[in-house]
């Protein structure tokens, strides 16, 4: 797995600071109180990741593999609540991340999510699509690729885009 790099989470704006958000990256504000599900296995990038997301506005999860994610989902759906979306990352040991989007298509249709990895994980896309999921992130990416991303999915709704 490739680390993480300071372009990683560059605002597109040669003038922003490495991490500073982009001012409303969501339309109309869509980010404020949206739950999302932050799977990876590489502790930088998920620290990374959680703290962008929070600064954005979201209320943020995170787990470091397939299994927490599983538990997670679980322990919330018991509790009564869930997740607008979920990041997921390919490449993580045990329960990786095109078998976590399968099992979540089953157990959590309703949740929306966008997949990532670093490129030479794009031959699984094919893996991806027969699972209904061909959104898709290559790492690293900064963060107007993401927001947009996220931005997108989030605006498709349950219909098409919903799942990729």
């Amino acid at each position: 797995m490739s680390k993480v790099n300071a372009s990683m989470f560059h605002s597109g704006n040669d003038n922003a600071p490495i991490g500073v958000v982009p001012e409303s990256p969501f339309e109309g504000g869509d980010s404020m109180k949206r739950r999302i599900l932050v799977v990876d296995d590489e502790p930088e990038l998920l620290f990374s990741l959680e703290t962008l997301l929070i600064e954005a506005g979201f209320e943020v999860v995170t787990a470091e593999n397939g299994e927490e994610a599983l538990l997670t989902l679980s322990m919330d759906a018991a509790k009564g609540s869930s997740f607008e979306l979920a990041l997921l990352d390919i490449q993580m040991p045990g329960i990786d991340g095109i078998e976590l989007l399968r099992r979540m298509r089953d157990a959590f249709p309703e949740i929306r999510t966008l997949v990532f990895s670093g490129s030479e994980q794009r031959k699984k896309l094919a893996e991806l699509e027969q699972v209904g999921n061909p959104v898709f992130l290559d790492k690293p990416f900064d963060e107007r690729k993401l927001f947009d991303k996220i931005n997108n999915v989030l605006m498709a709704g349950h219909g098409e885009g919903a799942h990729g």
